[in-house]
Order: C-alpha cells, then sequence, then structure tokens
C-alpha cells in the first residue's frame, strides 16, 4: 500500500512511500442467460450478461487512512439473429455504473455511467461472398468536463471466399468510417481521480488474405472471431 504525505512549506509536493496495511480485498461475478429461438429462428438467441465487481484499497493520507472502494455493474441484453444461415444480425446494449468512494476525501467522490450500443450486420452468397458492417455507439456520462463525449464507431467489409474448398478469402476493410475514433478512459488513484484521452488509428483501409489450414474447409470458409475485430476497431497508437 501507498503513504502519502504533503511536505510542509513546499507547493503541491508529496511524498509516496510503501507500507505494508491490512484491509485490501477485490471481488467480482459474472452471470450470463442464452435463450434460444425456435422455428425459422432456430440458431439464433437471445443473451443477457451481468457483471459486478467491488475492490477496496487502503493508503495513508497525512498519517489518515484513506480506503479507496470502487463498484462496477454492468448488464447487458442482446439479440442474434441467423436467418437461413446467410443473413446474421445483432443487437446489443450494455450500461455500466460506476462508483468511487474515498473514506478520507468526501470530495472525490464519484459516480459515472459508461454506456455502449452496438448492431451488427452481415450477408453470405452461397457463392462465398459476404458484406458485413457494424456500427458501436459508445456514451460517457459524469465525468469531468470535456470527457462526456459520445463516441459512433462504425465499419464494414466485403469479402470472398476462394479455392475449390472455399478455405482461403479475401477481405477489403474500412475501420471507423465517420472518423471518430478516439479512447476515453478514467483511472481511480489513491488521492485522485483522472480522466485521460488516448490517442488511437482512427480511419483506415485494410486488404487481407486468410488461409483455413484445415485440410476439409469449410462452407463458411476462414472466419476471425468478432471481439478481435472489435479489439481491431480501436488499436492505440500512443500510451496513457
Amino acid at each position: 500500500m501507498n503513504r502519502i504525505d504533503s511536505i510542509p512549506g513546499t507547493k503541491g509536493r508529496q511524498l509516496v512511500r510503501t507500507i505494508n496495511m491490512n484491509g485490501a480485498f477485490s471481488n467480482s461475478s459474472f452471470i450470463t442467460l442464452g435463450l434460444p429461438l425456435k422455428g425459422k429462428l432456430k440458431g439464433s438467441n437471445f443473451n443477457f450478461n451481468n457483471s459486478v465487481s467491488y475492490n477496496r484499497d487502503v493508503s495513508m493520507l497525512d498519517n489518515v487512512a484513506n480506503r479507496i472502494s470502487t463498484l462496477i455493474v454492468t448488464q447487458t441484453a442482446g439479440i442474434n439473429l441467423d436467418i437461413k444461415k446467410k443473413l446474421n444480425i445483432g443487437i446489443n446494449g450494455s450500461v455500466a455504473y460506476n462508483k468511487a468512494t474515498y473514506s478520507a476525501q468526501d470530495s472525490l467522490n464519484a459516480t459515472y455511467f459508461t454506456q455502449t450500443y452496438s448492431a451488427d450486420i452481415g450477408y453470405t452468397t452461397t457463392k462465398g461472398f459476404t458484406i458485413s458492417s457494424d456500427f458501436d455507439y459508445y456514451l460517457n456520462t459524469g465525468r469531468s468536463a470535456g470527457f462526456n463525449q459520445s463516441l459512433p464507431l462504425w465499419n464494414a467489409y466485403i469479402a470472398q471466399q476462394i479455392f475449390k474448398k472455399k478455405n482461403g478469402e479475401i477481405r477489403f476493410s474500412v475501420h471507423d468510417i465517420l472518423n471518430q475514433n478516439e479512447s476515453i478512459s478514467r483511472t481511480i488513484g489513491d488521492n485522485f481521480i483522472l480522466d485521460t484521452r488516448t490517442t488511437v488509428l482512427k480511419r483506415y483501409f485494410m486488404l487481407t488474405f486468410m488461409f483455413n489450414l484445415n485440410r476439409s474447409g469449410g462452407q463458411n470458409g476462414p472466419q476471425v472471431p468478432r471481439q478481435f475485430q472489435r479489439q481491431a476497431d480501436r488499436i492505440r497508437i500512443g500510451g496513457q
């Protein structure tokens, strides 16, 4: 743990030392529920996720024990539709409640929300041609002035499966079509809350080739997991 002491006779200077203290812990839970659809929408599903994390850290601030508690509750709900193995549609929404509490510095106590709304659509023909697009809308509230910004992020690609076994794919992608991408994050410190804006890669174009080493190939060809694609959309080119 950290011990932070103000230095008398100086302006804004502090001394930070490491000491042993008790009382720090971390708890978390995650619950997910999937409800499959039947009939013509077989293969589609509703999904619900709930996660809760509660962390407590302890430090000494001018000889006073300072307990820093952070609570994060996130609820996600969505629907994924698979229509005739050709048209795929996904709609998801997520709201995260964040609360930071300082026992020795009430003025730093903060409550803020992070919301994410997403939509995906993709269509694949019998000849292995795919067109796909996804849109994410990020909304920050309760942060410092200038950091409560909404962020639209729109991506799209077209792809063609190649070779007899359809185990190859050529893809042309456009990331951040609206050229709005940026990263806003919040750091909860021992005696501070810091909002930062990080430089990220904005609009860019990419031509890729993928090959499936599985000899049997596959009707759907090589696929990149969607979560990896979303991470790639927000590649950081500068540190915090």
